[in-house]
């Protein structure tokens, strides 16, 4: 129950995607982040944990981030389910 109070889902594993994922999961959201192109998750999911790994020696902060979920377009209704804000970018 504590997931669809504040999950947020993302449709669009893109750049403006990729940052909007990096600052919920700050926040210690989860995020599910979906997008059609398989590579473009997993080039999304690497890009948030370096800008995890970026900030953390930056500011030298213990932070909880929430997890991030990838996922296809298939499971949209699923993730949406989830969560309490779906955006499209």
């Amino acid at each position: 129950m504590q997931r669809a109070q504040t999950a947020v889902t993302i449709l669009g594993a893109g750049t403006q995607g990729t940052r909007l994922a990096f600052m919920w999961t700050k926040r210690g959201r989860p995020v599910y982040l979906v997008d059609q192109n398989q590579a473009q998750l997993e080039k999304a999911k690497k890009g948030i944990e370096d800008l995890r790994s970026q900030l953390q020696s930056f500011w030298a902060t213990s932070t909880h981030w929430g997890e991030i979920i990838t996922s296809s377009p298939d499971a949209l209704e699923q993730a949406a389910s989830k969560s309490w804000m779906l955006l499209e970018v």
